[in-house]
């Protein structure tokens, strides 16, 4: 029997675990599919905003990968928590020293975030939790960044706690500056509605826990109880 070839792919998010799901039914007679996750879980970012105010589903965004490739047949694929140190010509090296060679590589290890380096669901959850009560307790409430998930930020956390000062500084003159600018005038209308804030300038000095202000780019101090940079 012909030794099957490999496929690794880098990153088990949306694009990672679609293209496995796509792909396996088609090249399974000839190759596997490795995937290599530094996570447990997957990460349903898009709701991480919401996990960050909001207190008692935390657990619902980190989706467990047993049976996440439907229509990939049995033993097609094998999934592999570790870290991508090193990319070799024909191999990729683990941080444990581990090397996974392959004939196909694909890197779908997605955007950014917030750097918290965390890798498991009870740690995440932890972090969300810990946010949650911060929030819960402060008075002041800023948000640095206007794309979609400071927005979600801000306006769940004005919307739970409508007594709360929440502010959202972005650095340019439009919110969700990818989008239409149209849609600046809808989300500035419903945080005006909400009461939220809105100042359009740049951050000087970074806001510290143990300084809890910074200066904006036109001279006014920010004071706050409660800060948080989106990406």
């Amino acid at each position: 029997m012909t030794q099957l070839k490999t496929i690794v792919v880098v990153g088990g998010s949306y694009a990672g675990t679609y293209l496995i799901d796509r792909l396996a039914p088609q090249v399974h007679k000839t190759h596997q599919i490795v995937l290599i996750q530094k996570n447990s879980h997957m990460h349903h970012i898009f709701a991480f905003p919401r996990i960050s105010v909001v207190q008692g589903f935390e657990q619902k965004a980190f989706v467990p990968y047993t049976n996440a490739f439907h229509a990939a047949p049995a033993q097609s694929t094998t999934i592999i928590q570790g870290i991508v140190k090193t990319i070799m010509a024909d191999c990729v090296v683990l941080e444990d020293g581990q090397d996974i060679p392959y004939e196909y590589l694909v890197v779908a290890t997605g955007t950014g975030r917030p750097p918290l380096a965390l890798t498991s669901k009870l740690d995440e959850m932890q972090t969300r939790r810990v946010l949650q009560q911060r929030i819960k307790e402060a008075n002041d409430v800023v948000v640095v960044g206007g794309g979609a998930y400071g927005l979600q930020l801000a306006f769940d956390a004005k919307e739970l706690y409508p007594t709360k000062n929440v502010t959202l500084i972005h650095s340019t003159i439009q919110l969700m500056p990818r989008f239409h600018p149209r849609l600046h005038e809808i989300v500035t209308s419903r945080a005006t509605a909400l009461g939220i804030r809105l100042i359009f300038a740049v951050i000087r000095h970074q806001i510290t826990r143990s300084r809890k202000s910074g200066r904006v780019s036109e001279g006014r101090r920010q004071v706050v109880d409660q800060g948080y940079r989106s990406r």
